[in-house]
């Protein structure tokens, strides 16, 4: 039986062969998930995955127009959009 504090979802169990020959169960963090792009959901290129808060930030967002927030391809996409709705803006006037 795990102790009061390791009975909880935020670990993860882990076996272990032990070197008497038994599996014993082990209790570890788990790790984090890869960033995800706000608008599609999409895993984010070139970010570090292991804790967050210990990554400098170069290794936390790419450095680029909502690098660490959007993926390339909807980027790509918002600066289509954007620059199309400006040249019809330009256009009607």
């Amino acid at each position: 039986m795990p102790k009061r504090f390791q009975r909880t979802r935020k670990l993860r169990r882990v076996n272990v062969r032990t070197p008497g020959g038994r599996v014993s169960v082990h209790l570890r963090d788990k790790l984090p998930g890869f960033r995800r792009c706000g608008w599609c959901g999409g895993i984010l290129q070139g970010i570090v995955r292991d804790s967050i808060t210990k990554a400098s930030k170069s290794e936390k967002r790419v450095s680029r127009r909502f690098g660490g927030y959007l993926c390339h391809k909807c980027l790509e996409r918002a600066l289509k959009s954007s620059a199309i709705s400006e040249w019809k803006t330009i256009e009607a006037t």
